[in-house]
This record gives structure tokens, C-alpha cells and sequence, in this order.
């Protein structure tokens, strides 16, 4: 483990654009399956670069990073041939290179990778100028068969330790439309979005060969309960391989426990009668069920009329007299990610501002300040 400062993919993104800025590139060290190929290609979009395919370098020989000698007749040099995976050496185009598995690679390749990534050159070729290099790879804890890397390739990176953290994972599951069941379930369960979280939790799972990851959640598992044909059987047996026996089992009794929660129809409906009682009803009276209703809410408002019955939702929820479910936490998130989506269905700042009015009134240190976003 090194020792630096931990963070989360939220972090890890800020410190990526300040590398970036700086030239400085980065070397990503966390567990498998949390999501750091993810969020580099998340930065790589950020700042409109181009983003190849993510070179494995577990599977590569050091004459790949070097270029394959070819001997030339007239020069009586030898001529590199680069893999495809670099850019032109002429290009003017903006470049984010992501090498991964460094920490699984062959020990040979360090020395062809210290002066590329210190140089940027490597035999023949050198990086086009505006190529930003970023690297990832795991640490000797994790049991991936990982090589301790030289003190000369370390020195040649800024070191960030990622660590797996539920609100991050959160918003980004949102924006990328991740089934609201799973958000649901892993807002009550955080221990089981990631085999780390469960472990510190449950001593039981030390010796569990099958455990969870967000790689497993927001991939595997989000494609199989999206899927129409596949029985009831047999996604329990494909999401228990991805995430274990026990966790999956948690999983579909919280599935069990959504089946009667109302429809995004039923609340759009409820939300537009005269008196809140009809809208009031409707609120789920687990946490589960309420984040998964609001979550759902959130997917399906489309247009301005829709905003208008969440922000209708949102007031009735804000007033919400009760216990201890996390209202609070789900109204802001929702209304947060609302907000962000506004521009792309059609909804301008002023209208926003009118539609959320009552909820500000009410809550205005927490919504007002999201709402002061717009403005900048």
C-alpha cells in the first residue's frame, strides 16, 4: 500500500484534470472491479480528448512499447514500428493514453515505460504534444498476482490511491442510468457495493471466493435485470456468480419488497390533483422503496410538465414528518441530478427557478445552493 492520501472517483477526477493541466501523469493504484477505467475515460471525455482502447500491459512484451526493429537497407538503421495503439507523432489532436494492469506487466517492460512516460519518447517515436498519459494497476494486497514496480518507474508518476466510496458510485450510476434497483438496494447495503466494504463488515466473507464489485453492479448486473427473456431462476444463479451467494439472496428479497411500489404514472397522476393527501399515500414507507420511487421519478421526467410534478414530489417529500429514512439525502440527490439533466430536455435556468421555488422556500440552504449552480 502506498503511503499517500486515499480518495474517491470524485476526487481522482479533479486530480486527473489538475495532472493534465500540469503535465504531471498519473498512476492509479486500487483494487480490481472499482472503476478506474471507467473514470479516466469519464476524464478523457471531460476535456474532449481522444481515448484509445486501454493498452493491457499484462499482455504485452517490452518490444511492443519499444517498437518492432526493422532493418533499413539505405540507412543501415534499424526503423521502429509502433503499435497502433499510439497516436501520429504529427498529430494536433488532444490524446488521453491509459496503460493498464502496469503492476501485472512483464518486469522487462519497466525500462522501455520509464523513458516513455518521463521522455515521452520510446526507440523511434516520440508522444505528440498535447498526449496526456495516465497509468493504473493494483497493489500487492490484492491478490491479482501483482509485481512490485521499481523506485525509477514510481518517481516517474504522481501516485493516487483510489479507494471504492457509495456516493460517488451513486451519482455516477445515475448519470449513466444503472438499473434503480441496484442504486436502491446499494443505498441501504454500501457494504456490498464492493468486497472491501463487505469484508470490513462481515468476518464471514474473508474466505468468500465470489464477492461483490462496482464492476459487477454496473455491468453485469444492471444488463441481466434489463433483460426481458431470462427467468426468474436463472438471473438469480447468474447475479450469485457475480456477487456470491449471499449477497445475491439480499438482493432479490429487496426486489421482492419493490414489487408493489407505485408506478412513475400513479405519482405523476397523484401529483396533479388539487389537495397533497392523494401524493402523500403514495410515498413508500421503506427506504428502500422510497429511494427507489424517487430514483425512478427522476428517469422518467422528460419534459417541463414532468418537473413540475417532481418539484410537486419533491415538496411533499421535503414535508415529510417521520423517522428515520434519509429524506433529506434522497430529495437532494434527486432534485441535484434533476438539475444537471435540465439543459438536455429543453429546461432553461428561469423556468427551473420557478419550479423549484416552493422547495427553496422551505429548504433554501441545501437547494438554494444548487440552484446558485445554474449561474455559473
Amino acid at each position: 500500500m502506498y503511503n499517500v492520501y486515499n480518495c474517491n472517483a470524485i476526487q481522482l477526477r479533479e486530480v486527473l484534470h489538475l495532472g493534465y493541466r500540469t503535465g504531471m501523469p498519473i498512476y492509479i493504484s486500487g483494487a480490481p472491479g472499482i472503476g478506474k477505467s471507467e473514470i479516466v475515460a469519464q476524464f478523457a471525455k471531460e476535456i474532449k480528448a481522444n481515448f484509445p482502447n486501454p493498452l493491457i500491459l499484462s499482455s504485452i512484451q517490452p518490444e511492443d512499447v519499444r517498437g518492432i526493429g526493422i532493418p533499413n537497407r539505405r540507412t543501415k538503421r534499424l526503423d521502429f514500428f509502433q503499435l497502433g495503439f499510439f497516436p501520429p507523432e504529427d498529430s494536433e489532436e488532444r490524446w488521453v493514453l491509459f496503460y493498464d494492469e502496469l503492476s501485472n506487466a512483464d518486469k522487462r517492460l519497466q525500462a522501455p515505460l520509464q523513458q516513455l512516460i518521463l521522455h515521452r519518447q520510446t526507440g523511434d517515436y516520440t508522444l505528440p504534444p498535447d498526449c496526456y498519459q495516465v497509468a493504473a494497476g493494483n497493489s500487492l494486497e490484492d491478490q491479482c498476482f501483482a509485481y512490485e514496480l521499481s523506485r525509477a518507474l514510481e518517481d516517474r508518476f504522481c501516485i493516487v490511491n483510489l479507494k471504492v466510496a457509495v456516493e460517488p458510485w451513486t451519482k455516477w450510476a445515475i448519470d449513466t442510468q444503472v438499473h434503480t434497483d441496484i442504486i436502491s438496494f446499494i443505498k441501504i447495503k454500501p457494504e456490498y457495493l464492493h468486497y472491501s466494504l463487505t469484508q470490513e463488515k462481515y468476518e464471514s466473507a474473508q474466505d468468500e471466493r465470489v464477492l461483490p464489485t462496482p464492476r459487477a453492479w454496473g455491468k453485469y448486473v444492471n444488463m441481466i435485470l434489463k433483460d426481458q427473456y431470462a427467468s426468474r431462476t436463472a438471473k438469480e444463479i447468474a447475479i450469485s456468480g457475480l456477487v456470491g451467494i449471499q449477497v445475491a439472496n439480499c438482493f432479490f428479497n429487496t426486489l421482492d419488497e419493490l414489487k408493489d411500489m407505485p408506478t412513475c404514472e400513479e405519482i405523476i397522476n397523484a401529483s396533479r390533483k388539487k389537495t397533497p393527501t392523494a401524493l402523500q399515500k403514495l410515498l413508500p414507507k421503506s427506504t428502500v422503496g422510497l429511494w427507489n420511487v424517487s430514483l425512478s421519478l427522476l428517469n422518467y421526467c422528460e419534459n417541463t410538465e414532468h418537473y413540475k410534478d417532481l418539484a410537486k414530489y419533491l415538496e411533499i417529500l421535503l414535508n415529510t414528518e417521520n423517522d428515520l429514512r434519509p429524506v433529506r439525502e434522497i430529495a437532494m440527490l434527486v432534485l441535484e441530478k434533476a438539475i444537471q439533466k435540465a439543459p438536455e430536455r429543453g429546461i432553461d435556468r428561469v423556468t427551473l427557478r420557478k419550479l423549484f421555488s416552493e422547495v427553496t422556500k422551505t429548504w433554501y440552504k441545501e437547494v438554494g445552493d444548487l440552484l446558485n449552480q445554474l449561474q455559473s
